[in-house]
């Protein structure tokens, strides 16, 4: 992948940090805010919290909160195979791929997370326990709590929309959401399986690839969809930008608290989108991004 080499996390946070991005992102933000006016939604904005990421109050959960009057779907898989294929047309269309291979479509519970976290977890550290053949018993039993610990917290992701690369699986929570809410879902993990297709999927590259897909799943929802996921587009946006600012100007010594790839990842590339239009989620396919 050395043509992505200009896309680590560390190289993108130092690009977000650069004097001119900064005002092209308090630009951007004021956009979105414009968005929300047009919309009507800015008498909503103390509701939303907007940049009030100290208090815990997360933008992504602001959003679907306003958007839950829309009543949840609970036949997920039905409403995910209704989805799917349409969903998957906009995302080819927009970035301009073809002959993309289908992922496989899992359906998760809270119990799955929980058995499948704790079995996982179990045997990861039993082997690794395993493998410490000097090491006294007290070491053993810690470098198995250990793993266990991080194989869990691994498998939380479970109960929230998620992508397996190695496995080419969009896993869905199998719990009642809102159809704004889970068009999104499957677009952004499918956005994921196409990053997974051509090659750039990569865990150190984790604020490129999350900028992509929420960044392809916000404008695919504003051209393509309906009322509802216009309004989802610009409050997400507004919310992650409003996120990405926060992280900004925070002491360096304190950025850790507010790192998030979505947030910092849709920052980038919505600079980069107003400044060239859509087409850079197909340039960023080939790696032909972030490079001035």
């Amino acid at each position: 992948m050395n043509s992505f080499t200009h896309c680590t996390d560390v190289r993108l946070k130092e690009r977000l940090l650069r004097p001119e991005n900064l005002e092209r992102l308090d630009n951007a933000i004021e956009a979105s805010i414009a968005g929300m006016v047009l919309f009507g939604l800015v008498g909503r904005l103390s509701r939303l919290h907007l940049g009030a990421i100290s208090s815990g109050y997360h933008p992504v959960d602001s959003c679907l909160e306003y958007l839950a009057s829309e009543g949840k779907e609970t036949d997920i898989p039905q409403s995910v195979d209704e989805l799917f294929h349409a969903v998957r047309e906009q995302v080819d269309s927009f970035l301009g791929v073809e002959d993309i291979p289908d992922p496989t479509i899992e359906y998760s519970t809270k119990t799955h997370t929980w058995i499948t976290g704790g079995l996982s977890g179990a045997f990861a550290s039993l082997a690794f326990a395993d493998g410490i053949s000097d090491a006294d018993q007290g070491m053993r039993l810690l470098a198995a709590g250990c793993f266990a610990t991080l194989s869990y917290l691994s498998h939380q992701k479970l109960d929230r929309p998620h992508y397996t690369g190695l496995t080419q699986t969009i896993r869905i929570p199998k719990r009642p959401l809102t159809r704004t809410e889970l068009r999104a879902a499957v677009c952004h993990e499918y956005v994921h399986h196409v990053q997974n297709h051509v090659g750039i999927l990569e865990h150190r590259h984790e604020i490129f690839s999350e900028g992509l897909a929420t960044g392809a799943e916000l404008s695919i929802a504003f051209h393509y969809g309906g009322v509802r996921d216009k309004t989802y587009s610009v409050v997400m946006q507004a919310g992650l930008l409003s996120h990405a600012r926060t992280w900004a100007h925070a002491s360096p010594h304190m950025r850790w608290r507010y790192d998030s790839p979505h947030a910092l990842g849709t920052a980038l590339f919505a600079i980069e989108e107003r400044r060239h239009d859509s087409e850079v989620y197909r340039r960023a396919l080939t790696g032909d991004i972030f490079k001035d």
